[in-house]
């Protein structure tokens, strides 16, 4: 959701203050309405901050509704749809109002929005093709690291060619913003079939060996995912093909540049690895992906993370971290086979050395239980710790 600088809701705000809370909302809409009450009292917010921050959140929900009735919508005669506008002067006036304008496209609705990204779906009219255009949520307001790390999304995807990667079709910018056009995929994330459960466990496995065998060929192009996990793996509606997406984390393993500074975490709580999160003297490599994926299949075995960490704050995740173990998957379900078992605690040995040594290797495990044989992974002990 973009911001409007000029709505009443910030008339009376500095720059820092609307800084402020442009911040908080990008934590608070992450949130599910259980956890606000107690991210509101951990906060210590004012009264006129939380007064603030609950219209924004209230123009939110307006704008996800919106969302949902345009998913609804078909969109077989190829005209434009636009969200519907709020009345002026209230809360859900912040809701975007026009799509935005590209030359070439033709922009239908909104697929997705996440903390930093809106996707929508578009026409594209030469050559003529539905596409998908990811832009900056904040738009105009964007700093430079987000404008850094949203290229760096469009650069690393476009270097990759494998049928399971998103292909990028163009990187341009208009009225100042950047945009990414990408090949659109009609189909729900892997967090969404599970969720549904319209997906069985070996058929998650194999959308998973599909998806690993894609990221050893980023790894083999010197290019780590490091933000791997159910919701960044999109399934084909109608072929059931898995697609490894949002590479805006991404890292290249041939450069020494980076897009963090001194403090930054990248990554989701639950699904980093121990290096992403500054508790490890081993700098992030292949071996980040390795552990994603443990991550995701620990995930597919288990239907949770292998640290439920998405309710707190991100420091008091990177804390607890330190303190809380990892369970077998078989000490939460005993029906769960040991095979299975060894492989996603292999890959989530907390020292990247004691990992399997690539997404490769880890990928050929998932093939060897798929079809019966012998698995090669050997936990090295009983009890993870981070």
């Amino acid at each position: 959701m973009t911001l409007d600088r000029q709505s009443s809701v910030f008339e009376h705000s500095s720059a820092d203050e609307y800084q402020q809370l442009q911040q908080l909302f990008e934590q608070a809409a992450e949130l599910s309405s259980d956890d606000l009450e107690a991210w509101y009292i951990d906060k210590q917010l004012s009264a006129a901050v939380l007064r603030q921050l609950r219209a924004l959140l209230d123009a939110d929900d307006e704008y996800r509704q919106s969302r949902r009735e345009l998913a609804t919508m078909e969109f077989n005669d190829g005209s434009s749809v636009r969200e519907t506008v709020p009345p002026d002067g209230s809360a859900a006036a912040l809701v975007t109002q026009a799509f935005p304008q590209i030359p070439n496209y033709s922009i239908e609705g909104i697929i997705d929005r996440g903390g930093m990204g809106v996707v929508y779906r578009a026409r594209q009219l030469v050559p003529e093709r539905t596409v998908a255009i990811k832009m900056l949520r904040m738009g105009a307001f964007s700093s430079s690291r987000e404008r850094d790390r949203f290229l760096n999304e469009a650069n690393a995807a476009s270097k990759l060619d494998h049928p399971a990667i998103v292909p990028v079709y163009e990187v341009g910018e208009v009225n100042g913003e950047p945009f990414i056009s990408m090949k659109f995929i009609n189909g729900t994330t892997l967090e969404q079939r599970l969720r549904a459960g319209t997906l069985d466990q070996h058929q998650a496995i194999r959308v998973l060996m599909t998806v690993s065998e894609a990221i050893a060929e980023a790894n083999a192009n010197g290019i780590v995912h490091r933000d791997l996990k159910p919701s960044n793996i999109l399934i084909d509606e109608r072929t059931e093909t898995p697609w490894v997406t949002d590479f805006g984390l991404a890292r290249s393993l041939l450069s020494d540049s980076d897009l963090t500074s001194d403090g930054d975490i990248l990554g989701t709580p639950g699904y980093m690895a121990p290096e992403q999160a500054g508790h490890s003297e081993f700098p992030v490599s292949a071996a980040t992906d390795v552990y994603g994926l443990g991550a995701v299949l620990y995930r597919i075995l288990t239907g949770r993370p292998p640290l439920e960490l998405s309710s707190v704050r991100l420091v008091q995740a990177i804390e607890l971290m330190k303190i809380h173990d990892i369970i077998p998957p078989r000490e939460r379900d005993h029906r769960i086979p040991r095979a299975v078992n060894d492989v996603c605690m292999r890959a989530l040995e907390t020292d990247p050395r004691n990992r399997y040594r690539s997404v490769q290797e880890f990928a050929d495990d998932l093939r060897r239980y798929l079809e019966g044989e012998a698995v090669e992974a050997r936990p090295l002990s009983m009890v993870r710790r981070l």
